[in-house]
């Protein structure tokens, strides 16, 4: 699979200061090397950069060979997510590995940052928004931005949720019937949402203990019944439960 078969714009990759059709050629030999032998690549950090990203385009694009790690990338690099790929060309969109707690767009690409770095909030304390940091100077490019944010809404929400699951910015807990989840918990924009379980489950014979709860960063969402196997869970869909 090529990069020209993936849906654009919405792309969710891990990168490190330089996008996928940028890398050259011969790393492709290195991407089969990488399949062939998961146990020494997948899940190999010794370089220092965040691949989760790269598990979530896998399961978004069903393509397993977009899981590697970028050893190539020199490792003082920031790695990088592109959630939104040219707009306008050849501006990119998406955040870096270290970010402030608040869901968010920014340009990513080397071109566009500095005075040239474009950026919007996208949450307001749960509240879902479109607000300019600093908006292109172009209405009708800003206006494309929000188009496009607005149309892949429920894929940047995952994203950022899995981002916030990874980051240790979500937790979740049992209070009676109920599962109350706390988005950045350590800081003013600290908000909960509540899973009402009686409502949304209501033939479980039992309900579920604390350890029964967990966050699952690779669908982003809540999981009930987490020590059972997968078929047996229940999984609520963080994207439209967090922001709204």
């Amino acid at each position: 699979m090529d990069d020209s078969e993936i849906a654009e714009p919405i792309k969710a990759l891990a990168l490190a200061g330089t996008s996928w059709e940028e890398a050259p050629r011969q790393h492709a030999k290195q991407r089969r090397r990488a399949t062939e032998h998961k146990a020494q690549s997948h899940y190999d950090l010794s370089t220092g950069l965040d691949i989760s990203m790269d598990r979530y385009a896998a399961r978004l694009f069903d393509d397993p060979e977009y899981v590697w790690p970028r050893k190539a990338r020199a490792a003082e690099e920031e790695p990088v997510a592109v959630i939104l790929r040219g707009f306008p060309a050849p501006i990119n969109w998406g955040w870096f590995s270290r970010e402030d707690q608040r869901m968010h767009l920014q340009t990513v690409n080397k071109e566009n940052q500095g005075p040239h770095q474009y950026k919007a909030w996208l949450e307001d304390r749960g509240a879902w928004t479109v607000v300019w940091e600093n908006r292109p100077p172009g209405a009708k490019d800003a206006r494309a931005v929000e188009r496009a944010i607005e149309e892949h809404r429920s894929q940047i929400q995952s994203l950022w949720a899995a981002f916030m699951i990874d980051k240790s910015w979500l937790t979740a807990h049992i209070s009676g019937q109920s599962i109350v989840l706390v988005a950045y918990p350590q800081t003013a924009g600290k908000f909960e949402r509540t899973i009402d379980l009686s409502a949304e489950l209501p033939n479980m014979a039992t309900y579920p203990a604390p350890d029964d709860i967990g966050l699952d960063a690779e669908n982003a969402s809540v999981v009930v019944w987490k020590h059972r196997p997968e078929s047996k869970q229940h999984h609520f869909p963080l994207a439209g439960l967090l922001w709204r």
